[in-house]
């Protein structure tokens, strides 16, 4: 648990630094940093309770291998960049800013009698669905380092979850796809795994324009 680490004793700063130096030196990561404990919980309370779609998914995943990654994404922030235009997954931003650039656009070119088409795509478990391969192709374009991406690669090919259910564990399985529940990094790779279709949208005629800058696909 958290409270392990905050009120250890100093020295578990050392150990931890000594960990991590030898994860990238060798580029392999511990087999239990892959393992996590998946809790079904009900979206709604009053939801039928014996229908899988009315629940989501809560991973409990080792802390020392969340602390690992927050110095992975303190390292690859500056290569994990993506579109202005992705507004999911970041500081400071989320769904509100962008329905209110979607309704500014739509306000401007409706006020001078245009129409506006909107069509939506509902990515659905997208999590859950990311090949890991294709990841770390794109990554190798953003020039991410090899030896992150292949810390990555081995690191997604150790993942296990069990569901726990009431006080009952379910034998572990192994997940092949999808980037990590409730891992730190894991919104910054899904940013980066989609951002090629922000970007092909804003490259392409379609879309609205304000003063001459793309604003909504």
């Amino acid at each position: 648990m958290a409270e392990h680490l905050i009120y250890s004793h100093p020295i578990i700063s050392c150990i931890l630094l000594k960990l991590f130096k030898a994860i990238v030196s060798h580029r392999y990561v511990p087999m239990a940093f892959g393992d996590g404990i998946v809790i079904p919980l009900l979206k709604y309370s009053g939801l039928d309770n014996s229908k899988m779609d009315n629940y989501r998914a809560i991973t409990i995943s080792p802390v020392i291998s969340k602390v690992f990654e927050s110095y992975l994404l303190c390292t690859l922030q500056d290569f994990l960049f993506t579109s202005e235009l992705q507004f999911g997954f970041k500081a400071n931003s989320g769904c509100r800013d962008a329905m209110s650039v979607l309704c500014n656009a739509v306000e401007h070119y409706t006020r001078d009698g245009s129409t506006v088409n909107i069509a939506c795509l509902d990515m659905s478990k997208a999590f859950d669905r990311v090949n890991l391969y294709g990841l770390s192709i794109k990554l190798m374009k953003l020039n991410v380092p090899k030896s992150f991406i292949s810390i990555i690669l081995d690191w997604y090919g150790k993942v296990f979850v069990s569901v726990k259910w009431n006080n009952s564990l379910s034998a572990p399985r192994q997940l092949l796809a999808g980037v990590r529940q409730g891992g730190v990094l894991s919104p910054s790779l899904f940013n980066v795994y989609i951002n090629d279709i922000l970007v092909n949208l804003q490259q392409s005629a379609f879309g609205c324009h304000v003063s001459g800058k793309f604003v909504v696909h």
